[in-house]
């Protein structure tokens, strides 16, 4: 997809929290991402969803630089219209801060096991600026003074994740990247974190790329929902219309793995996506989904679909790589996590 199409889907233009163009990804020579586009607008929230080892982890991690100097990242970056590529090492993790703030999934492992985390938090002001009582209490952070002295595993899963959103948004950077950031927490908790985010993001205008599996989140968070299998992105588009219109039978079919507890029919059996996804492969032919594809053809096997404009406008901005879309109105639109319907 070009930078043209996919600045035309999102309406991320100037502005652009985050603009990815042709990004690759390689651990020596298995592909990770292979050539992903795609553009964030200030203030939005893109969901990044598909199965375990599709990609999604790895896209993050080289738009923020935290990959293992042995793999390989190519293609274009943007954050807030700087270009990190064009610094050396040393520069960026000086900016790095700035620019964008990282929730990784499992807090304990993110934070340094042998500092208090208040000198974590204050490490990103002996180099830029500081934090008043009243932003960490922003933060839900009850008695902050007494937390800042604790080590990370003396405070709960929900304290570590609230002081990595802390350490994230504490320079209001335009971009914050969450890789799973509530799937080791409570329900409640959960529900309290996604609810910081939203406050935040309306208060700082900050976009958010969110990795997740929980189709509850993405419909009561996202507005822009980004489909990958295989290292590369087969769907975008706006929330409400991916789910009610998944033209990509692999968006069709994770939306159909999530039970509908309010309409589902008890002791059906849970749809499941028959085969496996398949393993990093250089030089690989085809559309990689087409062994596990309900609709695929012979074509599918010989050529990698392009990710275009769906056929028909169902709305604007929709894109899908198939060769045989999905036809509208097979939506499995799921309820948020607070049991409301996904926001049209």
């Amino acid at each position: 997809m070009s930078a043209a199409a996919a600045e035309a889907a999102t309406g991320a233009g100037a502005c652009a929290a985050l603009e990815v163009e042709d990004l690759r990804v390689r651990y020596g020579e298995l592909p990770a991402v292979d050539g992903a586009s795609l553009r964030m607008a200030r203030g939005q929230v893109v969901a990044l969803i598909g199965e375990t080892g599709s990609g999604k982890s790895s896209l993050a991690l080289g738009v923020a630089r935290l990959l293992a100097p042995s793999a390989v990242v190519t293609g274009g970056v943007r954050i807030a219209g700087c270009d990190p590529s064009s610094m050396s090492g040393r520069e960026f993790r000086l900016r790095r801060a700035g620019l964008l703030g990282y929730i990784a999934q499992d807090a304990m492992a993110a934070l340094n096991p042998v500092q208090p985390v208040g000198r974590q938090i204050g490490e990103l002001f002996r180099v830029h600026r500081g934090m008043s009582r009243q932003q960490a209490s922003r933060m839900r952070i009850d008695r902050p003074e007494l937390v800042a002295r604790r080590y990370p595993h003396q405070l709960s899963g929900g304290m570590r994740q609230r002081v990595m959103i802390a350490m994230a948004v504490a320079l209001s950077p335009p971009l914050l990247i969450a890789d799973e950031p509530t799937t080791a927490l409570d329900v409640s908790t959960q529900a309290e974190i996604l609810a910081l985010l939203s406050e935040l993001r309306a208060e700082t205008g900050s976009g958010i790329l969110w990795i997740t599996h929980d189709m509850g989140v993405v419909a009561e968070l996202a507005d822009w929902v980004t489909v990958m299998y295989a290292g590369r992105i087969v769907e975008q588009g706006p929330v409400h219309d991916i789910f009610d219109h998944p033209r990509h039978p692999y968006t069709e079919g994770l939306l159909r793995t999530r039970r509908d507890l309010r309409t589902g029919r008890p002791g059906a059996p849970l749809f499941q996506i028959e085969g496996a996804p398949p393993a990093p492969s250089a030089g690989r032919a085809g559309c990689a989904f087409a062994p596990r594809c309900p609709r695929r053809s012979a074509v599918c096997s010989e050529r990698a679909p392009a990710l275009e404009p769906v056929p028909e406008p169902v709305a604007g901005g929709r894109l899908v790589a198939c060769h045989h879309p999905v036809p509208p109105g097979n939506g499995h639109r799921p309820a948020g996590r607070a049991g409301g319907e996904v926001r049209p």
